[in-house]
């Protein structure tokens, strides 16, 4: 059997004409409503599957780096394909483009290429020399009336979902990188035009009555057919009216407001297809993991300390009154042991002690001065075997003898007043004679 000699029969025809002058049609709906539309997108960019009732279409868009044509060298170009398939519908045959494919082919070209829809210019990579060419291939996998409508949505949801490679110029090199390295590029989609077909039935009692979205049975008996395509900007994308039948200017422009309201309802829910699409194919956010829980109650470290307030005492080790002016010292006191007063004993003349101890080292025993004269013996037995010619030695000996005892004087007296050690008078006359003594012995050496 060809396609050409497949009809419904008359009592068929008849039947769909009665339930549209009724206003029932046969699958329950009003004459100006539009199917149930389902648009569901695949795992690839660029793949869309569309449902308009019983009627589906599945779209694939891919795209490759050719060379542009001389006429045009920094524009992309766009193909369009339909395939009517055998599985669709038995009027189809494989390999064998019919009148009704040709029509859609041509339709769906005039719509997403005249008007524009896809910036064609972004698609040059080296102008005259590399464009991407997007290929857009349509396949019919059912047929339940309507093609055109249902393959233009795929063709253009297709196109607003697919995602070409990024690329990388270098002088005339050019590097196409994969999904993985880098991030694909989004057509640029200026519009979605939408495709509405109308259908027209001759009455001669009731005239001319109009249907939208006509299905297969409810195509057989329609008279004429008017293809309008307009976007959300309430603009005509394209026309097309097939048949011998006349419509008045009236009817157009009704045609023409239904045409624009259906085509932005249908953007608005294709938008939000695509919305959730996209978030669904972002990146998950990595969960944090729930780290240590804060006690309810503080807990009390043993390293913790705090600082109290504590009192300062200023006093001095000294008892002159200005170091005590000059050099304070501060010590911390505690208020229950009080610090000890330190006591000065005196134990006799030339003596002194500190505190509660003994007597100190440094009173003078009288053998002192018995080991003062046995040294002054060897001293002198010695200095007898030496002779010295020489008198300005003698003097800068005696000079050394004299400022060897002034520093000496010195010293003592600086620590008898950091002691406070008290020197009597006949402690000064006991170091006179000794210095006597050996100013003399050094007088009778040298005469000797």
């Amino acid at each position: 059997m060809k396609a050409s000699s497949v009809r419904f029969t008359t009592c068929e025809k008849q039947f769909v004409g009665k339930s549209i002058e009724s206003g029932i049609r046969l699958d329950g709906r009003q004459a100006y409503d539009y199917r149930n539309l389902e648009i569901n997108f695949g795992l690839d960019y660029g793949y869309c599957e569309v449902t308009l009732g019983d009627t589906r279409a599945l779209a694939q868009t891919s795209c490759e780096l050719i060379k542009p044509l001389d006429s045009r060298p920094t524009d992309g170009q766009l193909f369009i394909n339909v395939d009517l398939s055998p599985m669709a519908s038995c009027s189809f045959e494989s390999g064998r483009m019919t009148s009704e494919g040709v029509e859609i082919n041509r339709l769906i070209d005039r719509v997403l290429k005249e008007s524009r829809p896809i910036d064609t210019e972004s698609l040059c990579v080296l102008a005259g020399e590399k464009v991407w060419s997007v290929r857009v291939d349509v396949l019919v996998l059912n047929h339940s009336g309507n093609i055109l409508d249902c393959c233009c949505i795929a063709a253009i949801a297709s196109l607003a979902h697919f995602r070409r490679p990024d690329v990388t110029v270098t002088g005339h090199d050019v590097t196409i990188h994969s999904l993985k390295e880098k991030e694909p590029v989004p057509l640029n989609v200026h519009h979605m035009p939408i495709c509405i077909t109308f259908g027209f039935i001759e009455d001669e009692k009731k005239g001319q009555q109009l249907i939208i979205d006509p299905e297969e049975k409810e195509e057989s008996i329609i008279d004429g057919k008017l293809m309008m395509a307009f976007n959300i900007h309430n603009e005509v994308c394209c026309v097309q009216m097939s048949g011998g039948v006349s419509v008045d200017y009236e009817q157009l422009l009704n045609c023409g407001n239904i045409a624009a309201l259906k085509a932005e309802e249908i953007t608005v829910v294709l938008k939000e297809i695509l919305e959730e699409e996209r978030i669904k194919r972002l990146p998950k956010k990595i969960e944090k993991k729930a780290g240590l829980k804060t006690p309810a109650t503080p807990r009390e470290f043993i390293t913790k300390t705090t600082a109290g307030p504590t009192e300062v005492e200023m006093i001095t080790l000294s008892s002159d009154e200005n170091d005590t002016a000059r050099n304070p010292i501060a010590i911390v006191s505690d208020e229950s042991e009080p610090p000890k007063e330190q006591v000065t004993n005196y134990l006799g003349k030339g003596t002194a002690s500190l505190g509660e101890g003994g007597e100190s080292a440094w009173v003078m025993s009288s053998g002192g001065e018995e080991e003062d004269n046995e040294g002054e013996d060897m001293e002198h037995g010695s200095n007898e075997k030496m002779v010295d010619n020489d008198e300005s030695e003698d003097s800068e000996e005696d000079e050394f003898v004299v400022m060897q005892a002034d520093v000496l004087a010195e010293k003592t007296q600086t620590t008898n007043n950091n002691m406070k050690i008290d020197t009597s008078p006949k402690h000064d006359e006991i170091n006179a004679d000794k210095k006597k003594k050996k100013r003399k012995r050094k007088k009778d050496q040298s005469i000797t």
